[in-house]
């Protein structure tokens, strides 16, 4: 439960510093970046961090319903060496592993896993990220924390004058 969601800390509740004020960049990329979700599709996360020199890197996300802060969609792993299903708080989160937060050569990581959008429109839904690019030296100082919320919209398929009649069709 370091998220950094609602009633959650980000890595800085056990790293020192201030959320994204290292040097390095992060890229969370849901699907083709639309920030838009259908029901029941399943969506490619691609999540990436990139800071100089750094050889051990981390993250914990978590996918809500912004009408109440519970669980929105499925995570499902696709590198399970390198990603793992975490639960608390009643919720359910994707983070790396120990063996996924090495790199060699430094600089650079990059995760991927899925998530399945609920059956239905339940609103907007926020991811929550919470990373950490650490400098591997056994303490909680010198690590650089990045946080981001990404939010996405149920999408309405706008089908256009399908019955010939001016009507605009519209499929929840």
């Amino acid at each position: 439960s370091h998220s950094g969601a609602p009633g959650e800390v980000s890595c800085t509740g056990c790293h020192s510093g201030s959320s994204n004020t290292g040097s390095g960049t992060i890229n969370y990329l849901i699907g083709n970046g639309t920030n838009a979700y259908l029901p029941n599709e399943l969506y490619t996360i691609l999540f990436s961090m990139d800071e100089e020199e750094v050889n051990q890197f981390g993250f914990q996300t978590v996918a809500l319903k912004v009408s109440n802060n519970s669980n929105a969609g499925t995570f499902s792993l696709t590198d399970e060496e390198n990603t793992r299903l975490m639960s608390g708080m009643g919720r359910t989160y994707v983070g790396h592993t120990v063996c996924g937060a090495d790199v060699d050569p430094p600089g650079s990581i990059q995760w991927s896993f899925n998530w399945q959008a609920p059956d239905s429109d339940v609103g907007n839904i926020n991811f929550y990220l919470s990373s950490l690019a650490t400098n591997h030296n056994h303490s909680t100082t010198g690590d650089h924390t990045y946080t981001q919320v990404i939010t996405l919209s149920y999408n309405e398929t706008i089908l256009g004058d399908l019955d010939g009649n001016g009507t605009i069709n519209i499929l929840d």
